[in-house]
């Protein structure tokens, strides 16, 4: 079985494809396309044109896995995403049910569209994870696939995607902090639920934007500083205080599961996204939260993940996708 995950984000449309044989996962091919300058803004597409010119270079992908299961995604910025009991036993009833509670989640107008997993059966009822957004959140993506042939087996949101990578490595709750160029992602989640999801529009280019205007950097010069440069002075004065506008939206996410558990239930995070790469990040984190931190990309052991961690690290989330191809 073939599997491609097609991720559209901030600052490039990115393409894995996973072939399963044999019980075994392997990377075949990939490839990323960069996109205009504010193409995607806060997860909404707003260049169709130059995010549809990048997905035409990726045509003789696409015809060369012909028989691929395409998986796309649309931005966690655009949902809502719930775990809930309900007190319902057959998929119709609950469909029935979340028809309508959709509707008080995402009041006004415009279609909505909804789909929603069984996490499992208890004494008080059925568990379920949805997710739920407007037609016009869905429609973009989908047009833009349309016009070079292309047409999506399962559509996910992105940072949900990830989750596939993940296989269990500590007791309790994890963090996934996927840092974007756009914005961050926060999501809390274990064995069967997720009890936060919460988006940021604190990511990689504010971390860029420092280097731009402390060292009168170029956008490309800056990022490439901001990877590997040396940190210190000024430059490092003002990195964290981004930093630490990121750690404040995580002592909210905090502040939540408290009101919900009496506790902080988080006993690892895990880091996703271009901008988790930032020079200094890693440690400036590690000094503030008490609890082991790694990259998603770690998580799982995929055959033929080429190249150097960097490069690795960016293409976390169509892997997730064409790992929910393969998995479905």
């Amino acid at each position: 079985m073939l599997s491609i995950g097609v991720d559209v984000g901030t600052s490039a449309v990115k393409l894995l494809v996973l072939q399963s044989k044999g019980g075994k996962v392997t990377v075949v091919d990939a490839k990323s396309v960069s996109l205009p300058m504010g193409a995607v803004r806060g997860g909404r597409i707003i260049d169709v044109q130059g995010v549809s010119s990048a997905l035409q270079e990726c045509i003789p992908l696409f015809r060369k896995y012909r028989r691929a299961k395409i998986v796309a995604a649309i931005s966690v910025s655009q949902v809502i995403v719930r775990t809930m009991t309900v007190p319902l036993a057959s998929e119709k009833e609950i469909k029935d049910f979340l028809a309508l509670e959709t509707e008080r989640l995402l009041p006004g107008e415009g279609e909505l569209v909804f789909d929603f997993s069984i996490l499992g059966r208890n004494t008080e009822g059925t568990d379920v994870f949805v997710v739920a957004t407007y037609r016009s959140a869905v429609d973009p993506i989908l047009n833009i696939l349309e016009t070079i042939g292309i047409t999506p087996s399962i559509l996910d949101v992105d940072v949900i995607a990830l989750l596939n990578l993940y296989e269990k490595q500590c007791k309790g709750m994890s963090l996934l902090l996927d840092i974007g160029a756009g914005g961050s992602n926060l999501v809390v989640f274990g064995d069967k639920e997720v009890p936060l999801v919460r988006h940021t529009t604190i990511g990689g280019n504010m971390f860029t934007g420092v280097f731009q205007r402390v060292l009168n950097l170029d956008f490309e010069a800056a990022e490439e500083v901001k990877k590997s440069g040396n940190i210190d002075g000024i430059v490092k004065e003002r990195l964290e205080e981004v930093f630490s506008d990121l750690y404040r939206e995580i002592e909210r996410a905090f502040d939540y599961l408290i009101g919900i558990y009496r506790e902080i239930p988080v006993k690892c995070v895990l880091l996703s996204g271009g901008g988790s790469l930032t020079k200094g990040l890693l440690d400036w984190l590690r000094d503030r939260l008490n609890v082991p931190i790694d990259w998603t990309i770690n998580c799982r052991e995929v055959e033929g993940l080429n190249g150097d961690f960097n490069k690795r690290v960016i293409m976390d989330v169509p892997l997730g996708l064409a790992l929910r191809g393969i998995e479905k």
